[in-house]
C-alpha cells in the first residue's frame, strides 16, 4: 500500500530530512510515523542517515513508489569508498536485520 502522500526525495537531501518530509506530509510527527511504519525498530537512536538497512530501505520504497536506488542516494552510505572508507564497527552489528 502506497502512503496517501509520498513526495521524492529532493536532490542531495540526506535520507532523515525525507523522513520528516514524508511524515509531514502525511499529517503526522516523526516519530509516529516511523512507529506505525517501522513498528519493531527505533529509528532515532542511532545515525540512520549513515547507515540505513536494506530492509527500511525496501520498506519505504514499497511505501512511497520510489526506487530502491533513489531513496539508497539519499544515505551517507552511498558516499563509501568516495568519501569514506568501509565502517567495519557497522558491519559487526546487525542492523540489517529487522527486529
Amino acid at each position: 500500500m502506497i502512503l496517501p502522500a509520498h513526495p521524492k526525495p529532493y536532490p542531495d537531501e540526506l535520507f532523515t530530512s525525507w523522513l520528516v518530509r514524508l511524515a509531514h506530509a502525511n499529517g503526522l510527527k516523526v516519530q509516529t510515523f516511523c512507529h506505525l511504519l517501522f513498528p519493531n525498530y527505533e529509528i532515532w537512536n542511532r545515525d540512520i542517515d549513515r547507515h540505513t538497512p536494506d530492509w527500511l530501505v525496501n520498506t519505504l520504497a514499497e511505501k512511497t513508489g520510489c526506487s530502491t536506488i533513489r531513496i539508497k542516494t539519499t544515505t551517507l552510505d552511498s558516499l563509501q569508498g568516495r568519501l569514506f572508507d568501509k565502517n567495519k564497527f557497522f558491519r559487526t552489528i546487525n542492523v540489517d536485520k529487522q527486529p
